[in-house]
């Protein structure tokens, strides 16, 4: 599996999901899985910290696109 890195300082830029529609991003990836890829560039992550949070939390698999 890849590592995956988070970078805060990238993190901090992007908004973040209110309570509600983050509870509702996790029922629809409970219910239907991680249909959306995440996004690396290298391997930092660069969209997807949400569904990343998610499936890490449940230990659900996901896709990945990487670019170099």
């Amino acid at each position: 599996m890849l590592a995956i890195t988070i970078d805060e300082e990238f993190q901090r830029l992007l908004p973040p999901l209110d309570k509600r529609d983050f509870c509702s991003l996790e029922e629809d990836i409970l219910t239907y899985g991680c249909m959306n890829p995440l996004v690396l560039w290298n391997r930092i992550l660069i969209d997807g910290h949400n569904r990343y949070a998610i499936v890490t939390k449940h230990n659900l698999p996901f896709n990945t696109i990487v670019y170099h």
